[in-house]
């Protein structure tokens, strides 16, 4: 999903790459071109300054290499579209959940002994490196940001309703049965939606997952000819879908609001009006576009369901188009490690992270005291990151600590192999149904779903 950033926030905007309008570049006049897609809109001036000055520092110390830029990001729409038309940038930037379709309609490079020789796949986070990879094994994407679901709490909210410990420490709740209890609570004492989830854009079936996980429902999988089946038409997806339709019916505590996109949920939970969601932090819409205090949220461990807990990674990649050549499969890695986004960190691209920082900072955004989930997990990549962002740190890292706990049993699951987006669109339509139809059968609605799906995208691939 393109949603949430973590690290990201800071660095991925500086470091996706999308398409071109007349294909990939080719080297001509003894220059290597390559084009950058994400590139900052018309919208974002000072970023487009920004990057307009970080370009023309990278063509000074390279003057092989030209770089032409693009502002588009790649959902699988227009993944499909210029990838068949053979448009793609050189450099493009997408959702992790799109890997597979690249992969199987043959749109990207396969990058793994440039990821060896630069030291990326060493150094690389296992959990990450899972889910860059094609089903050959090949390596097709350099991630630029890596996230995990947690589940956030209202602090002021939480007091009002009087859910704190005895100590005055804010109660969290540790099982799926505990949110709908608390948000009951919430909503009894306060009037206030006890919890805020989305059902559009694809965003409910996307978080949805996570609780359907605790519940023990899987959604896909590959079988031995080489074909996916879906596979969510189960008692335990029944189970969780009744669990999501308790929370408006039974528990009556969802928010009113029964077309909530994401930024939606944020927005609610912001300003006061929700009082738990599940999201990735740092989560900067909070802060920056609904002046939310720091340290009002607190963030915890995914809750649990009968099979225990889930919270689902992912992460937004770049990968290169497979009509670039070697040369600019070379210059591609060379714009990324020159933006910082590699195992190895030199003085300068430091100095670049420390500016990326303060002007977050600057906009209004938290900085943690370290990667919310980390790309590269040996090498010095981790401790020089977190050593660069010590200096601008500005929240009570103490709201994040039961977040951080790695003594917490949290199972982390990526996002489904093909078709994702897909997936959650079907869903979201059953999360709309299951809230605002009291009379609909669960049961019913993950028998049309599945067989939807089946249907109408896994049984299209190629």
């Amino acid at each position: 999903m393109k949603i949430r950033k973590v690290l990201a926030g800071l660095l991925a905007a500086v470091m996706v790459v999308p398409m071109a309008a007349c294909g990939p570049a080719k080297e001509e006049a003894g220059k290597v071109k390559i084009t950058i897609g994400n590139w900052p809109a018309d919208t974002d001036p000072s970023g487009q300054e920004r990057m307009a000055k970080l370009k023309d520092e990278f063509m000074a110390q390279n003057p092989d290499i030209n770089i032409i830029t693009d502002t588009t990001y790649y959902d699988t729409k227009n993944l499909n579209l210029k990838g068949s038309a053979k448009q793609l940038a050189t450099l493009y930037a997408c959702p992790v959940t799109e890997v597979s379709t690249a992969y199987n309609a043959g749109y990207a490079k396969p990058i793994t002994k440039y990821m060896d020789k630069y030291g990326f796949t060493e150094a690389m986070n296992p959990e990450v490196l899972s889910v860059i990879k094609g089903g050959d094994g090949e390596i097709y994407a350099i991630p630029l940001s890596a996230y995990k679901q947690g589940f956030y709490i209202n602090k002021k909210i939480f007091k009002e309703a009087g859910l704190v410990n005895e100590d005055g420490s804010i109660k969290y709740p540790k099982t799926w049965e505990e949110v709908a209890e608390y948000a009951k609570t919430v909503t009894e004492k306060t009037g206030k939606a006890g919890f805020a989830f989305p059902t559009i854009n694809n965003v409910g079936g996307w978080l949805l997952l996570n609780i359907a996980r605790g519940y023990g429902a899987d959604f896909v999988k590959q079988n031995n000819d080489g074909k996916y089946e879906a596979i969510f038409n189960t008692p335990e997806f029944v189970e969780a879908l009744k669990y999501v339709q308790d929370l408006k019916w039974k528990y009556d505590t969802l928010h009113s609001d029964t077309n909530m996109d994401q930024l939606g949920m944020y927005k609610y939970f912001a300003t006061d009006q929700a009082a738990m969601m599940i999201a990735t932090p740092p989560c900067n819409w909070l802060y920056s576009d609904y002046s939310m205090d720091f340290d009002n949220a607190y963030v915890v461990p995914m809750p649990a369901g009968p099979k225990g807990a889930y919270a689902q990674i992912g992460a937004d990649i770049n990968m290169i188009s497979s009509e670039a050549t070697d040369e600019q499969v070379e210059a591609c890695f060379k714009w990324l490690m020159f933006m910082g986004n590699s195992p190895q960190l030199s003085d300068e691209q430091v100095e670049k992270i420390k500016s990326e920082y303060e002007q977050s900072v600057q906009k209004g955004n938290p900085i943690l005291d370290r990667d919310e989930f980390p790309i590269f997990s040996k090498g010095d990549a981790f401790e020089i990151r977190k050593a660069a962002r010590a200096d601008y740190v500005n929240v009570d890292m103490s709201n994040y600590e039961k977040y951080f706990d790695t003594g917490v049993d949290v199972t982390i699951f990526p996002e489904p192999p093909v078709c994702a987006q897909q997936m959650y669109a079907v869903l979201d339509g059953v999360i709309q149904e299951l809230i605002t139809n009291k009379d609909a059968d669960p049961a019913a609605l993950a028998a049309t779903a599945c067989e939807d799906f089946q249907v109408n995208h896994l049984d299209k691939l190629d």
